[in-house]
């Protein structure tokens, strides 16, 4: 009897105390204070921020900043009396950027915690209107628009003794979206060298077709800005398996240079076989045409 009753009150210690564990939630936010350094080459970040907690249990609220390293990291607060706990930390944050709209770029920052220990009666959550940016955001030609966050749970298995058990754990993804701004003029200032190449290149047909070496050294002058303006792009980027907005630009542009070389090679050659007046018609077509070819390029990258 005593064995019972022993049994049973057991049981229901272990249940409250696992109910209890199951309620045991953290509930995460930002107080965003700077970002600054942002290397698209690299694809980091330095963040400044802190962590704020408020928990209903005292269970191990360590946390580990999955996607970056962190510089710096003060306890600011840590009270069991009013159940919170807020971290300052400056980190140097590793995050998926997307180049394919480079200039016209819009990027994400991510900050992804969970637990030190996988704990399955941990949930963390947050709530609207607690992340916040607090102070200047000093990203030049950048502007913080605001703090979005994603609960997950994570599943992982652990095989020993051929059983499998499965077990989860909670973590949260605070995502910062940073927006380009005067992206247009950002976009002319890195475009410009080869929209000017390009002009330069038109001047030839200004030339007869005799004058061959004068037509050649324009666009062979063009050719080598429009070269140069290319390779000084990829100083900004990583190695990509993919073409960015100014790249094809960039590609167009060499593309329509070397059709104008050849385009100038072949008047030369047959320059007696047309009128002068003729010629000039044919140079005309041919700049409008390129012209528009160019132009609907643009339009079609841009918009």
């Amino acid at each position: 009897m005593r064995k019972g009753v022993f049994t049973t009150l057991l049981f229901l210690v272990v249940t409250k105390a696992s109910f209890s564990q199951k309620a045991d939630s953290v509930n995460c936010y930002l107080q965003l204070q700077d970002l600054w350094d942002l290397d698209l080459n690299k694809g980091t970040i330095m963040a400044d921020f802190y962590l704020n907690m408020e928990y209903k249990h005292k269970a191990n609220r360590e946390m580990h900043l999955l996607n970056g390293s962190i510089i710096k990291i003060d306890t600011i607060i840590s009270n069991d009396t009013i159940k919170k706990m807020s971290i300052r930390i400056n980190a140097e944050l590793r995050t998926n950027f997307k180049y394919d709209k480079f200039p016209l770029d819009n990027q994400k920052i991510g900050i992804e915690f969970e637990p030190y220990q996988y704990l399955d009666n941990l949930v963390l959550y947050s709530e609207e209107g607690q992340n916040i940016c607090v102070d200047t955001i000093h990203l030049n030609g950048w502007k913080v628009s605001d703090i979005r966050f994603t609960p997950k749970i994570n599943k992982y298995r652990i095989y020993e003794d051929k059983k499998v058990t499965e077990y989860s754990y909670s973590s949260i993804f605070f995502e910062v979206p940073i927006i380009r701004e005067n992206k247009i003029s950002y976009f002319l200032k890195t475009f410009l060298p080869s929209i000017v190449s390009i002009l330069i290149l038109y001047v030839g047909f200004v030339l007869n077709s005799s004058q061959i070496d004068l037509r050649l050294n324009l666009a062979i002058g063009s050719l080598i800005v429009l070269i140069s303006n290319f390779v000084v792009t990829q100083n900004y980027l990583p190695d990509l398996s993919l073409f960015t907005v100014i790249e094809k630009l960039n590609i167009g542009s060499l593309i329509i240079a070397l059709i104008t070389i050849l385009f100038f090679a072949l008047s030369y050659k047959y320059k007696d076989k047309l009128t002068k007046k003729e010629w000039t018609y044919a140079n005309v077509i041919y700049i409008i045409i390129t012209s528009i070819i160019f132009i609907v390029m643009l339009l079609i990258l841009l918009l």
